[in-house]
């Protein structure tokens, strides 16, 4: 049961629109299934170690105590990303592209571990499973919940490679060109979200 509920959960934290899962997209359909699924490969640990944090049933883990480190990492980081991207000359958006794996899978992490919303996500599921007696406690029950929750971010990674690469040999270059400017834009996007976050949260404290 605990397996189980570790796979689905590790579904619905990889599956919300969010930087990790558009940079797989991304990917996918610019580079191919192997740098698309490496990107998410990157951010299974980082997944699993905010899911650690959450079973660990810390108190002072919540939404106003994230560090803004975290906050402003995550918003620089997603600025860079989506920046380097946008300004990527046209003709380096080809159909074949070699992967550097340690590239690849450092991507995904960063882009993982400096999201405030995956601990935010794995604090509201922990919670709310452990409110309706859905997990217990003890340490194979939580070894058997994050096991399933790496499964279901692996498969997820895997469908969305698999589906974006796919896509990426049916199409010509002018809409991988548009896919890439609307993902970085989407990206830095999110980096603004995030930075007036910040500044809110400075400016009422």
């Amino acid at each position: 049961m605990s397996f189980l509920l570790g796979v689905l959960s590790g579904i619905l934290s990889s599956s919300p629109v969010g930087p990790v899962s558009l940079i797989v997209v991304s990917h996918g359909m610019r580079r191919g299934f192997l740098s698309a699924f490496l990107t998410g490969l990157g951010a299974v640990l980082p997944n699993l170690f905010y899911a650690l944090l959450a079973l660990t049933g810390l108190s002072f883990l919540n939404s106003a105590s994230i560090p803004l480190s975290i906050k402003a990492g995550g918003a620089l980081t997603l600025f860079c990303v989506g920046l380097y991207d946008l300004r990527q000359a046209p003709e380096k958006l080809s159909l074949t592209h070699r992967s550097v794996p340690a590239v690849e899978l450092a991507r995904g992490a960063v882009l993982c571990i400096t999201n405030p919303f995956c601990l935010l996500f794995w604090l509201a599921i922990i919670g709310f499973l452990r409110n309706h007696d859905l997990l217990g406690r003890g340490p194979h029950i939580g070894f058997l919940f994050l096991m399933g929750t790496a499964c279901g971010d692996i498969l997820f990674f895997i469908l969305i490679a698999w589906v974006s690469s796919a896509i990426r040999h049916r199409s010509d270059t002018g809409l991988l060109r548009r896919i890439n400017m609307a993902v970085s834009l989407l990206l830095i996007g999110f980096a603004l979200y995030w930075s007036f976050d910040i500044i809110k949260s400075l400016t009422m404290s």
